[in-house]
């Protein structure tokens, strides 16, 4: 009886060595599953990336002085919402506030 209950017992820790070695084994191999799942997930946002500049890339233009009418707001300049309007687009609506302006003078003299 008592060689047995020593079989038992050997069985026993070489089972616990056993799962503690299977559990350690699992860690590891969950560990490489997220590994690998977010090495693909970079892979995929760097796909995203190169399609995004290679179908959206970014012209700087060089205009001459006067002709660029973007609010650079504390002098970081951010031109996302930006866009190209015809010279001249500008010059009419220039001319139609002026007018405008001049009416509004026309007016304020009269109620004097």
């Amino acid at each position: 009886k008592v060689e047995s209950e020593l079989r038992v017992k050997t069985k026993a820790l070489k089972l616990a060595e056993m799962n503690d070695f299977l559990h350690k084994r699992e860690k590891e191999d969950a560990k490489c599953q997220h590994e690998i799942q977010e090495t693909y997930k970079n892979l995929s946002n760097l796909h995203d990336d190169k399609a995004l500049f290679d179908m959206d890339p970014e012209i700087q233009f060089l205009l001459r002085q006067g002709q660029v009418e973007v609010d650079t707001g504390d002098y970081a300049p951010d031109f996302k919402d930006s866009v190209l309007i015809h010279r001249s687009g500008i010059e009419e609506l220039n001319s139609l506030i002026k007018n405008l302006g001049d009416v509004k003078l026309a007016n304020m003299t009269e109620c004097k």
